[in-house]
């Protein structure tokens, strides 16, 4: 009988160390990598709003590979007009109900996006896909989508 007191001890005590509540101490870091993720989609929607190119160019990795809308394959110089190539600003947006995963270097972000133009209210859905890279996260592939 007591065996089966110290077995049963055994199994409540391991399976206490697999639950959720067990991991809480790493929970901050990770929360605060999903924030950085989460402001690297907003800086992206900023910058797509005024045309600021250094930014784009910093956020998105050069091998990147995304779906536009339409499914149309894009890749970095598709998304990022170059120098004096264009006014090719978006309306104003808002980032809304914004996920991120983490997995080791590299993450998968979630969200949808309203569109703050009167003339062109809308909204869009987008998944990002960011990679840790030389101490720095950037993005590696999305896809945009219409609501």
């Amino acid at each position: 009988m007591k065996r089966w007191f110290v077995g049963l001890g055994l199994a409540v005590l391991a399976a206490a160390a697999l639950l959720p509540g067990h991991t809480r101490a790493t929970a901050p870091q990770d929360t605060k990598v999903e924030d950085q993720l989460i402001q690297i989609e907003r800086d992206w929607l900023a910058a797509e709003a005024k045309g600021d190119l250094a930014t784009l160019k910093r956020l998105f990795a050069d091998d990147f590979i995304g779906m536009a809308f339409g499914g149309n394959i894009v890749n970095k110089e598709d998304v990022i007009p170059p120098e004096g190539g264009g006014n090719r600003i978006w309306a104003k947006t808002t980032l809304q109900d914004p996920t991120v995963r983490v997995f080791g270097d590299t993450a998968v972000g979630l969200s949808r996006v309203k569109v703050d133009d009167p003339q062109q209210p809308g909204e869009f859905r987008f998944s990002m896909v960011f990679q840790k890279r030389g101490g720095n996260w950037v993005v590696v592939a999305a896809h945009l989508s219409r609501n």
